[in-house]
């Protein structure tokens, strides 16, 4: 479903379905400054193929997922479960105890990009989950961008080199930010798969009662380097398994 212009669309009712199958499929995709896609209740989205984004807001529009939603993308690779992409302007998506499956390569869990991507979610049952190499839960991508958890979540991924939560390519212009509100978890489970990773100047991550931990070798708990920031504030529960597992490293 796509929106354009300066036009929206608005679903009301409860577990709205919408099913895509095949390459560069989206499942809600607003495409051009003005456009809007609020969804009232709670909708599900599945995708199936490469590049298959489940929700995608370009720079300029906004989407709102409303309570409730649930997001699973297939197999392919690089097919986002959220993707705020603000190349030229604020792209935002906001959901509410929002759930998120993503497989495939690459295929990041919820996206915030490019120095305008702005998400947040709301509530104390957000639940973001990855399988696959090289697939992060939350990731925020150069200065602007930011992922923001306005309760708590809960963040699982499975895969090699699947980082739970990232914040990198900042510049000094403005933060590539993350805040993972108040009582959240991120758990990975291979090998190579750091929990929390902030990297680059001005890159952040701000945590109050994490627990973090990490099953596999050389899986840090929490990991800053190049002058970024992860700071913590309450009381945090880090824990890891594995050779050169460490729990927290500062470069």
């Amino acid at each position: 479903m796509q929106a354009s212009g300066a036009s929206s669309i608005i679903f009301n009712g409860n577990r709205n379905i919408i099913t895509t199958n095949g390459e560069l499929a989206y499942g809600l995709f607003t495409s051009s400054a003005g456009a809007n896609i609020v969804v009232n209740d709670a909708v599900q989205i599945n995708t199936g193929g490469k590049s298959s984004i489940a929700v995608y807001a370009q720079s300029g529009t906004n989407i709102d997922l409303g309570r409730g939603s649930q997001i699973a993308t297939g197999i392919g690779s690089n097919a986002y479960g959220l993707y705020a992409n603000g190349t030229n302007g604020t792209a935002t998506i906001a959901a509410t105890d929002l759930s998120v499956e993503s497989n495939g390569v690459a295929s990041h869990g919820v996206y915030a990009a490019n120095g305008g991507g702005k998400i947040t979610l709301f509530g104390q049952n957000n639940k973001i989950t990855t399988h696959g190499e090289k697939v992060y839960g939350i990731i925020a991508s150069r200065s602007g961008s930011s992922v923001v958890i306005d309760g708590k979540v809960d963040v699982v991924t499975t895969g090699e080199k699947s980082n739970g939560v990232v914040a990198t390519n900042a510049t000094d212009t403005d933060l590539s930010y993350i805040n993972l509100g108040i009582n959240s978890s991120v758990s990975t489970k291979s090998i190579n798969s750091y929990g929390l990773v902030s990297n680059h100047a001005n890159s952040l991550i701000d945590a109050q009662n994490i627990t973090v931990s990490t099953i596999g070798d050389d899986s840090i708990g929490i990991f800053a380097d190049d002058l970024a920031v992860v700071n913590l504030v309450g009381k945090n529960n880090i824990s890891t398994s594995g050779l050169s597992a460490h729990g927290i490293q500062a470069t």
